[in-house]
């Protein structure tokens, strides 16, 4: 996960207006499948990632944690209202 979590930063990074770039952690799962009861349930992994993801990103881009899995009405509102909120600025 920690390899992941770098390869992701790295091409975040790359990115010229960081305050444009956001990164939505889902705290109870990336899937489905990683979900509580899933197949690839492990929030020790999960949590690796966050942890790796924080330490490698631009402190210019934005790490916004919901605790909820990815496939949630909430999750969804956070997404669009991040986007939303990146088209005001």
């Amino acid at each position: 996960m920690k390899t992941i979590a770098k390869a992701v930063a790295e091409r975040l990074n790359q990115y010229r207006n960081k305050n444009r770039v956001k990164f939505i952690i889902p705290q109870k799962g990336f899937s489905s499948l990683s979900t509580e009861g899933g197949a690839l349930y492990d929030p020790a992994a999960d949590q690796t990632f966050g942890e790796e993801l924080k330490k490698c990103l631009n402190p210019g881009i934005n790490i916004i944690e919901v605790d909820t899995h990815i496939n949630t009405p909430d999750f969804a509102r956070t997404v669009v209202k991040t986007l939303k909120e990146s088209f005001e600025s």
